[in-house]
Formats: C-alpha cells, sequence, structure tokens
C-alpha cells in the first residue's frame, strides 16, 4: 500500500512526480499557466495581512473618532464594496481550483498510462 498524507492522497516519490506532472500540464492548459511559488504566495499572503491590519485599525480609529450613524453607513457601504471588488478575484480562484483538478486527472492518467504512478 502506497504512504498517504493526511487528507488521503499519494506522498512519497510517487506524489512527488505527480505534483511535477500537474504543474506542466497546468502550465500548457491554463490560461494563467503556472501557479505562483510558494515563496512568492507566502510573501503576498504577509503583505495582505499586513495591509488588512492597518486598514482595520485605521477603520477603528475613525469610527471611534467620528462614532454616529454616518460613520455606520459608511463601514458598510465600504464593505459591500469590498465584496463587490473582490468578487471577480473570487470567481478566478474557483476557476483557478477547477482547472487544477482537471490538470491532476490528466497527470495520473498519462503516469498511471506509463506506469509511473
Amino acid at each position: 500500500m502506497r504512504p498517504r498524507d493526511g487528507e488521503g492522497n499519494a506522498a512519497g516519490p510517487a506524489a512527488d512526480l505527480l505534483d511535477k506532472r500537474q504543474q506542466e500540464v497546468m502550465a500548457r492548459l491554463s490560461t494563467d499557466g503556472r501557479p505562483p511559488g510558494h515563496w512568492l504566495r507566502t510573501v503576498e499572503w504577509r503583505w495582505l495581512a499586513i495591509l488588512a491590519g492597518v486598514l482595520v485599525v485605521g477603520v477603528a480609529a475613525w469610527s471611534v473618532w467620528a462614532l454616529n450613524t454616518w460613520t455606520i453607513l459608511a463601514g458598510l457601504a465600504l464593505v459591500v464594496l469590498m465584496l463587490v471588488a473582490a468578487s471577480p478575484v473570487w470567481g478566478a480562484g474557483l476557476l483557478r481550483g477547477q482547472e487544477e483538478r482537471i490538470a491532476r486527472k490528466k497527470a495520473k492518467a498519462e503516469l498511471r498510462r506509463n506506469r509511473k504512478l
């Protein structure tokens, strides 16, 4: 029996080979190409956390300073605006996930055909 990770996926050299092949398939088929590397994703998430923290502290300070009905309405309007602005990114993320699943299936099929998995 092949080793498995916590999510039930294959682990070890076979999984590394599958991941590498999936990346190659994604580079060929996806409109976005290869997904960003681990280092870049880590840096981007850090910047997001820092900027979100600054934004939350700024909005909270402004709300305390100018506590009235307009502050609450402006806050709600900003939340709605951010949700609307983020919707294309969420949609792209969902499509990206679908592309990754398709690429993984193709990579598995190719490796099984070649008897490497």
